[in-house]
């Protein structure tokens, strides 16, 4: 949801809640630049939370060039990165504008100024791009997607890819085989990339994030246990009789001395626990 929010929020600014949480949170700043305070709601927390994850797939499709900066903004997506080089020498000018580089009342690049400022490879890939004859405005997309749209799941993938997996709780192979799972999309979102990702808002965890360990901890639902997720899950009275109930009617008083990781492995791959 975060993700997809930071997206709408960074695309879609005639949108009616866009211009309603800039004019609450941007306080004069753009989407990218703006903070969360303290004090601001946990909806706008998750926008600036979920948008960093962005900058690894957001990339401009160049119209007029004038909404674009040449230094700071994605718009290369033929290169990694989707920014250009600057070449060795040239002054780091960081509010020129892509439009700076085209020539003036003509619709094509200025390659003379490309070369003054990028690196050979850079200034190849700006050349590769085709300039629309008509004077329209510059616009996102996705370029992690062959269609260009936003997908959520195309975010994972890629922070999977540049941050490695060792800090995923799943193998990258497990977390492909979880969305081709035949199940209902939102239990995978929940059963799997919530509980997986130790996400849920349970007591232990919102204590630990606000710091305040004297409050209430025991479970909310049997009011003995400390909740944790692994005692929401597997462990409570409550639960289990839920579970038990369940379409899938699983005995979880099995899974209860293994971890929360190894039952979403359990549910993803059946075959291999037996």
């Amino acid at each position: 949801m975060g993700s997809k929010l930071a997206w709408v929020m960074l695309t879609q600014r005639d949108r009616l809640r866009v211009r309603v949480l800039g004019g609450k949170y941007l306080r004069g700043k753009s989407s990218w630049e703006a903070k969360a305070a303290t004090i601001d709601s946990w909806l706008w927390k998750s926008i600036v939370h979920h948008r960093e994850a962005l900058l690894g797939g957001l990339c401009y499709i160049v119209g007029n060039g004038r909404d674009i900066l040449a230094l700071r903004d994605p718009w290369l997506s033929a290169i990694a990165g989707f920014k250009p080089t600057l070449r060795e020498g040239a002054a780091a000018i960081m509010d020129l504008k892509v439009s700076d580089f085209l020539v003036v009342n003509e619709r094509c690049w200025d390659e003379a100024k490309l070369q003054s400022v990028f690196t050979p490879d850079s200034v190849a890939a700006i050349l590769q791009i085709k300039l629309s004859p008509d004077d329209q405005p510059d616009k996102k997309f996705w370029p992690l997607e062959p269609s260009g749209e936003f997908l959520v799941k195309s975010v994972y993938r890629n922070l999977v890819a540049t941050r490695g997996s060792v800090m995923s709780p799943l193998r990258q192979e497990d977390w492909k085989d979880l969305w081709s799972l035949k199940m209902h999309d939102r239990l995978k979102l929940l059963l799997m990339w919530k509980v997986g990702w130790d996400t849920i808002p349970i007591k232990c965890k919102v204590a630990e994030r606000i710091g305040r360990q004297d409050s209430d901890l025991l479970c909310s639902l049997w009011g003995e246990g400390m909740e944790t997720l692994h005692h929401l899950l597997l462990v409570c009275p409550f639960s289990r009789a839920i579970w038990c109930e369940s379409h899938w009617q699983i005995n979880i008083v099995a899974f209860s001395n293994g971890s929360v990781v190894d039952w979403i492995k359990i549910i993803i791959h059946p075959c291999e626990s037996k």
